[in-house]
Parts: structure tokens; C-alpha cells; sequence
């Protein structure tokens, strides 16, 4: 049967769309689209490791071999994150140091400087995560605290939302200590603070709405 791309769905997958790495990326599954799955359909061979061998001479493309092929569809893992990240919690996790090998499958949800984040994608389960794979957010908000770099979709989050502020709001969430008016970390965070800047202005509205239902 044949994919949305001319492939065989369950044989050897056809040289994926040019634009892969956009349509798979949390910014696009966020605002549930849906044409990560439909280029993927054609790696069942891949994710099987079954994939047809291909007897050649050494003057084929590396990209047409099964290996070569299959690395070209890397940005599909984006889809199985989510189901990677359940199975781990459904284990026991209780004594901490299991989880810890388990912080590589939630890694999108804490992004080193430039990397994409998962976090407003899967925020319940990264929260989940959260105690052991990066417990300087746990108790963000307090003075004195190591603000992360911002994630590399920060600005497209909160630039787009994508209809819903909550996707910003939650992605600002790791520097909320830069720029609260109470226990503010911005002194010795101030060059990543600064990287952070379009959520100021959010976090102190934020902040300000808070204080006013409390009066």
C-alpha cells in the first residue's frame, strides 16, 4: 500500500519530504498537525529494524542504503516521545536513580542552550520528570536559583501562541525568578536572564493578576 509520499508502508521508505525536520518539530505537533505522522508512515522497516537489504557495489548513495535511508527520518522520533516517557514512568521509578536513565527519553523537556523544547507539547509529563531530571525548576521562583537558557522555539511560542498563551507562559516558566518583583535571581543570572527578556513582561502580568485576587 502506498503512503501519502509514494512509499510502501511496509518496505523500503521513499527519500522523506525536504522540509522534515518543520513538520516533525514540537512547534508543529503542538499546533496538532498532522503531517509529521503522514511522512513517517513509511518507516515501519526502521522502527523493526527489517528494513530490505540492497546488495550493492559500493556506488550507491549512502542515503539509499536501509541504514542511510532510515537516518533520514530522524526527526520522526518527535512522535514516539511522549509514548517513551509513560513507559518509563509506568515503571518504578521510587528509588530515584532508575529515573535518572530515563531523563535522555524527557531531555526535550529540559533543552540545553539552542535545542528545541517539548515542554508546553507534554507538560504534564515533564512535570512528572521534573524532581529528578531537573530539580533546579522544582523550586524556581526563589532567590539564588540557576536559570536554564531559554529553549530555541521560545520566541515562535510566544510570538505565535498558536491561539493559546499557555504555551508561552509555560515555556517562560524556568525564568520566572529573573523577573518577579519579589525574590528576583536576575543579579546572578543576568546574561541568561537576559536571553529571556520576552517573557518579562508576561511573568510580572502574571505576577500582578496573582497579587490582585489575593487582595
Amino acid at each position: 500500500m502506498l503512503d501519502a509520499y509514494g512509499g510502501d508502508a511496509s518496505g523500503f521508505p521513499p527519500k522523506p519530504p525536504a522540509n522534515l525536520d518543520l513538520l516533525c518539530s514540537y512547534d508543529y505537533l503542538l499546533a496538532k498537525n498532522n503531517e509529521c505522522e503522514r511522512a513517517c508512515a513509511s518507516i515501519g522497516c526502521c522502527l523493526q529494524d527489517e528494513c530490505p537489504d540492497i546488495q550493492t557495489d559500493g556506488q550507491v548513495p549512502p542515503e539509499d542504503t536501509p541504514l542511510g535511508r532510515c537516518a533520514l527520518y530522524y526527526p520522526c522520533q518527535n512522535l514516539y516521545v511522549e509514548d517513551k516517557m509513560q513507559a518509563c514512568l509506568g515503571g518504578d521509578s521510587s528509588k530515584g536513580f532508575e529515573c535518572l536513565s530515563a531523563c535522555d527519553v524527557a531531555s526535550c523537556c529540559f533543552p540545553q542552550s539552542g535545542e528545541e523544547s517539548c515542554f508546553a507539547l507534554f507538560e504534564d509529563l515533564c512535570l512528572l520528570f521534573a524532581p529528578v531530571c531537573a530539580p533546579q525548576l522544582v523550586s524556581e521562583g526563589s532567590a539564588g536559583n540557576e536559570v536554564p537558557p531559554p529553549p530555541a522555539n521560545l520566541l515562535t511560542l510566544c510570538l505565535t501562541g498558536y491561539g493559546d498563551d499557555k504555551a508561552c507562559m509555560d515555556a517562560c516558566a524556568p525564568s520566572s525568578c529573573c523577573f518577579t518583583t519579589l525574590q528576583s535571581c536576575f543579579a546572578e543570572n543576568e546574561d541568561v536572564c537576559a536571553e529571556w527578556e520576552i517573557c518579562a513582561a508576561k511573568i510580572q502580568y502574571q505576577e500582578e493578576q496573582e497579587e490582585g485576587f489575593e487582595e
